[in-house]
C-alpha cells in the first residue's frame, strides 16, 4: 500500500513539474543531422556539452528548439523567456562553434567545421531579429 502512495506521489509531482528538457532532445543528433551546417559531429556534441552546462532548461529548450527549426515551440518560448535568456542563448549559438573548435584544437582532433559556423551564426542573427 505505501509503495503504490509513493508511486503515485511521484507520478503526480512529474505531471505537475514536468521535466523542461526532454531525453529525445538530443542537441548532437539535430545538429550533424539536420542543421547541414557541416559542423561534424565533434563540434556539435561539443555545443550539446556547453549548452547543457550554460544554459537553464528553458534557454536550453530554445537552443534546441532553434536548432529543429521548431518554428511553433521558438515562438512559444520567445513569450517565456527574459531577454537576458534569449541573449545567452544567442551568445552561445555565436561564439560556441569557435569556442568548441579551439577545444577540439586543444585535444588534437581537428574540428570538421567548413563555415558551419556561419550557418550556426546565421540563425543567430534571425533570432535576434525576431526577438528584437
Amino acid at each position: 500500500m505505501s509503495k503504490s502512495i509513493v508511486l503515485l506521489t511521484l507520478l503526480a509531482a512529474v505531471w505537475i513539474y514536468p521535466p523542461t528538457v526532454s531525453a529525445a532532445e538530443n542537441y548532437r543528433e539535430v545538429c550533424v543531422e539536420n542543421q547541414n551546417n557541416n559542423m561534424g559531429p565533434d563540434l556539435c556534441e561539443c555545443m550539446e556539452r556547453i549548452a547543457r552546462w550554460k544554459l537553464n532548461d528553458r534557454e536550453y529548450s530554445f537552443f534546441y528548439a532553434t536548432a529543429a527549426k521548431d518554428s511553433e515551440k521558438i515562438n512559444k518560448l520567445q513569450g517565456q523567456l527574459s531577454a537576458q535568456e534569449k541573449m545567452n542563448v544567442i551568445t552561445l549559438i555565436m561564439k560556441g562553434p569557435s569556442d568548441c573548435a579551439a577545444e577540439l584544437s586543444k585535444q588534437g582532433k581537428k574540428p570538421q567545421d567548413q563555415g558551419g559556423s556561419q550557418s550556426v551564426s546565421g540563425s543567430a542573427v534571425g533570432l535576434s531579429e525576431a526577438t528584437e
